[in-house]
């Protein structure tokens, strides 16, 4: 499902030349869970952002389903990402939209009807424990909330790979192993996941 082959990625810096990720191989099968492991700073984010190219890698192929993403026109590699969910860190949610709003507006980006939205949108983030906070903008949400609605968001385009960047750092204690364990079930095609 998933191919990193040889990819490497490096930065500018004020001291020099920065390798985050350093000629990494490897194969994730469909339906798995997987983790990377390592100290801050070793470039596990890095990594995740090269799978779904938000971050172009210097060197090596990206493979998903056989596809290089690399070789993609730049509409082919939008329409590929609709297969792709990413749940960030800092949650990336727009402050001038609801929590709904921000569950849909993933889906009305991938051509999704607007009574579908709505129903993905409600489902999810009834899963997260927020069908109460629907309405709300995220100034009034807490950290662990927002992370909340940034799963919503990620699960309601049910994509074939969720890559997942420290997702439940910022959920709070109570929510955190529900929303957790319901996740192998929710995406259709057992969807693979990639963690750090």
């Amino acid at each position: 499902m998933i191919e990193i082959q040889n990819v490497t990625t490096s930065f500018d810096s004020p001291t020099g030349r920065f390798t985050a990720v350093d000629d990494v191989s490897l194969h994730i099968q469909r339906g798995t869970i997987q983790g990377i492991i390592g100290f801050s700073g070793a470039g596990k984010s890095t990594l995740l952002r090269n799978i779904n190219l938000l971050e172009r890698p210097m060197a090596g192929r990206v493979l998903m389903d056989g596809v290089d993403l690399l070789t993609l026109s730049d509409a082919e590699l939008r329409t590929k990402r609709h297969d792709i969910g990413m749940i960030f860190q800092h949650f990336n949610l727009l402050n001038n939209l609801t929590a709904q709003e921000n569950v849909e507006l993933s889906l009305k980006f991938a051509g999704i009807g607007k009574a579908e939205r709505r129903r993905r949108a409600a489902e999810t983030l009834e899963i997260v424990d927020l069908s109460d906070k629907a309405r709300t903008y995220p100034a009034k949400l807490s950290g662990g909330q927002k992370q909340r609605v940034a799963i919503a968001r990620a699960l309601a385009t049910e994509p074939k790979v969720l890559l997942c960047d420290e997702p439940t750092s910022a959920v709070d204690r109570g929510p955190r192993p529900r929303s957790c364990s319901t996740w192998p079930t929710l995406t259709p095609n057992s969807a693979s996941r990639l963690w750090w």
